[in-house]
């Protein structure tokens, strides 16, 4: 049943020899998420608050927001993307073929609802 797929899956994740570097991706991605939210604040704190002497050229701040908007939509994207995929060797590796499917059938699935949700959303645009 469910309950002893999920057990499978556990137990196949732990077992198998690749878990660190997989930890280490996603602890890779966390980070930088933290670091980067973390940066935001002072960066924003020292253009609009702080009363000193700017540390860098005006305008040069620009550079920093579009990372900063880069990194808080793409890791998100990132970490779930490869956290399914690595779900799906997990699965191929453990000779769950059924639950292997089953994840590469969801992640079709949310693929083309997010592309037929984007695809609606900028045809109903008022420009």
């Amino acid at each position: 049943g469910l309950a002893g797929g999920l057990t499978g899956m556990r137990a196949c994740r732990w077992a198998s020899g690749r878990t660190m570097k997989r930890s280490g991706w996603q602890l890779f991605l966390v980070v930088n998420y933290l670091w980067t939210a973390w940066a935001r604040t002072g960066v924003l704190r020292h253009i609009t608050r702080d009363g000193g002497k700017p540390l860098v050229p005006a305008g040069s701040e620009v550079l920093f927001r579009v990372y900063d908007k880069t990194t808080r939509k793409g890791i998100p994207i990132l970490l779930l993307s490869t956290d399914l995929g690595f779900l799906l060797v997990i699965q191929l590796e453990a000779g769950h073929y059924g639950w292997a499917f089953f994840v590469t059938y969801g992640i079709i699935a949310c693929l083309l609802i997010a592309g037929c949700s984007w695809e609606f959303r900028t045809g109903t645009e008022v420009e």
